[in-house]
């Protein structure tokens, strides 16, 4: 979604085929997961199953396995238009505070850093302000 606006309101396609944003892709999704998963343990979320193993299915943790997961689910959408891409492309109020702004506040409130994330919700909320989408 971040990309997508921040690109001017690309379809996900462009974003999986073309090199370096595909590599942004991979960086936002490391630094959501990181925060996701510090926010399951600062609510007390153990990383580790009842077979001590993070990295296996029943773990409620994020990792490599489920970022390369949803990267192939992303790879077969084709031209899909992400819901945030459609409200900039036909100028309607986006909803920016909580796809984008809240996450990133968690991160911060987490100490989690997103240097990524955050350059691209001050984008997207310049995006928002330009074509006054509130």
């Amino acid at each position: 979604n971040t990309i997508s606006v921040a690109m001017g309101g690309i379809t996900v396609d462009k974003i999986v085929t073309d090199p370096g944003l595909r590599n942004l892709a991979f960086t936002i999704m490391d630094e959501t997961i990181a925060i996701a998963n510090a926010d399951l343990a600062f609510h007390g979320h153990s990383d580790k199953n009842e077979n001590n193993d993070s990295s296996s299915s029943s773990s409620i943790w994020l990792n490599e396995q489920d970022k390369e997961k949803m990267m192939a689910f992303t790879d077969i959408m084709g031209p899909y238009k992400t819901s945030t891409m459609l409200d900039l492309t036909n100028r309607r109020a986006m909803e920016v505070k909580y796809l984008f702004r809240k996450p990133l506040e968690r991160a911060k409130a987490l100490n989690v850093p997103a240097p990524h994330l955050e350059t691209l919700v001050l984008q997207v909320e310049a995006m928002q302000r330009f074509y006054n989408l509130f």
